[in-house]
């Protein structure tokens, strides 16, 4: 089975400006990325998904120049990543290249490591793959004590009144996608299911950060600073 990683990484971030080569801990965050999906030895093909000149040039002195550029209809603020997906995977079929397995993979994932992508796909290539994988993380509380504001923000009331007061013993273990990574079959992507099912590989949630503010940039380098 030829296998794939893609990282996508456009260049229109407004929360973190150009967040996707930011320099963390001395290097663009991307590069961790990209040396862990390198050192896993898994994959036949690692690709950068860019319409950004800038990052394409980034990734390029790294060692990993892309084959194309990502197109602009798949560059906008809310195009779905599964989206991204399905466009490199056709463009490098036009190209002659076709794999069977996709990995996604996030541009700003420096705690996921060669080995959290091995042990990932060592987990999947066991199972049937009637599924596609999800890098998940368990919610620290119940999601039942949800808490939600007025309009106005001037009170925070339970999204369930008649779960609040529950013990957590009462609840079972929910998940969240952690955003950092995921394994699909070309199937999976090609022909979708309208069944939304993953198989999980669980994080701990010490490297379960998904960088969407300053804050959330902030975390993370100090996880990654006890992590090193």
């Amino acid at each position: 089975m030829k296998k794939i990683v893609i990282i996508p990484a456009r260049g229109g971030s407004k929360r973190i400006p150009k967040k996707n080569i930011k320099i963390f801990y001395g290097k663009p965050i991307v590069s961790y990325s990209l040396d862990a999906s390198l050192k896993s030895n898994i994959f036949d093909c690692i690709h950068v998904s860019t319409e950004d000149k800038e990052i394409y040039e980034v990734v390029s002195q790294l060692g990993f120049m892309p084959r194309f550029y990502r197109s602009e209809k798949c560059a906008g603020d809310y195009v779905p990543v599964k989206d991204v997906l399905i466009e490199t995977i056709v463009k490098f079929e036009e190209l002659g290249n076709k794999f069977d397995i996709i990995c996604l993979l996030s541009a700003t994932a420096p705690l996921v490591n060669a080995d959290d992508l091995r042990n990932a796909w060592q987990q999947f290539e066991s199972s049937t793959m009637e599924y596609p994988m999800l890098a998940v993380s368990r919610y620290p509380v119940p999601v039942e004590w949800a808490l939600e504001t007025n309009k106005d923000e001037y009170f925070i009331k339970p999204v369930h009144n008649e779960l609040f007061f529950k013990s957590s013993h009462d609840f079972q273990d929910k998940y969240y996608d952690v955003g950092s990574f995921a394994f699909f079959t070309r199937e999976h992507l090609l022909s979708p299911s309208k069944d939304i099912k993953f198989i999980p590989y669980v994080l701990p949630q010490l490297k379960s950060v998904d960088v969407d503010s300053m804050e959330d940039w902030g975390t993370l380098e100090k996880l990654y600073a006890i992590k090193s």
